[in-house]
């Protein structure tokens, strides 16, 4: 079976690069609103715990979310993850 080709073009204002990224990986692998704004808050440098309390939910609620992230990204650990989101666009220039 032959991978589907895919892009997408983003017109955002200078300096929002992570949005478009975690904005791209949402569409990309199909991650919930619940994934995507766990992985914009793993992109801010936020921890499992920290991301709890800042989602308002427990522990296991955001390991759960981070587990079937890590599965729809192909990735194993968060490091993966974060390297993944920084290749997937090349660095933007403002003009």
């Amino acid at each position: 079976m032959m991978a589907r080709a895919m892009a997408a073009v983003f017109v955002m204002p200078a300096g929002a690069t992570e949005q478009v990224d975690i904005t791209v990986m949402a569409c990309m692998f199909a991650l919930t609103s619940a994934e995507a704004r766990l992985l914009g808050l793993f992109a801010a440098g936020m921890d499992v715990e920290d991301a709890a309390i800042k989602l308002g939910v427990s522990v296991a609620t955001v390991k759960t979310h981070r587990t079937r992230m890590f599965a729809k990204i192909g990735v194993q650990r968060r490091a993966d993850c974060l390297q993944a989101l920084r290749r997937l666009l090349p660095p933007l220039k403002v003009l």
